[in-house]
């Protein structure tokens, strides 16, 4: 079962795997509480999805429209010690939900956020390494490419037909319908008596 300790485990073996493979950015070899800051600043200049936006939006708690970049250059160093220590492995575990997302954009670990992971495969990929093709169901999942960036979008599809199975299992936007489409149900229920 997935779980936030295999999640921060999946995190901590792409860091240590891309370090020694030599696929780790370059500033996270010499690691500071100040590199870490500029990590993020570099993080905050490129292009970021909305969902890494928001990972970062929480860790440094911006609010509203508050510039995210200004938040991180005034932010006090010393928050980053947990997150520095932990990549040089003098603590094994984060305390914090939203320290272990920055770490997850950090080190570029996908899928992220925590969600995201927890539904997807932990490999995108076949058996025989082969890419998984558009639309391909594998346990109950279908993954489709999105346009947009070029990863894969998630579909869940129910294994039965029980409406409530489903629920349990749908995304946000598929929990809504299936709300509004069950009240329209009722309505119409209540309707007919």
């Amino acid at each position: 079962m997935k779980t936030t300790k295999t999640y921060e485990k999946a995190i901590k073996n792409k860091y240590l795997g891309d370090e020694k493979s030599g696929k780790l950015r370059g500033d996270l070899y010499a690691l500071t509480r100040s590199s870490i800051r500029n990590i993020c600043i570099s993080l905050v200049d490129g292009t970021l999805s909305v969902e890494d936006e928001n990972i970062m939006r929480n860790y440094f708690k911006v609010t509203g429209d508050r510039d995210l970049r200004s938040c991180i250059n005034t932010y006090d160093i010393e928050g980053f010690r947990p997150i520095c220590n932990f990549f040089k492995g003098e603590i094994k575990h984060i305390q914090s939900y939203d320290a272990l997302e920055l770490i997850a954009l950090m080190v570029d670990y996908y899928p992220r956020p925590y969600n995201k992971y927890r539904i997807e495969e932990e490999v995108l990929k076949l058996e025989d390494d082969t890419p998984l093709q558009n639309n391909e169901v594998r346990q109950n999942i279908v993954y489709a490419p999105d346009v947009n960036n070029g990863k894969s979008i998630i579909t869940l599809k129910p294994k039965n037909k029980e409406l409530f199975a489903w629920i349990g299992t749908a995304s946000a936007a598929n929990e809504l319908i299936l709300f509004k489409a069950l009240i329209a149900l009722i309505s119409a229920g209540t309707l007919t008596i």
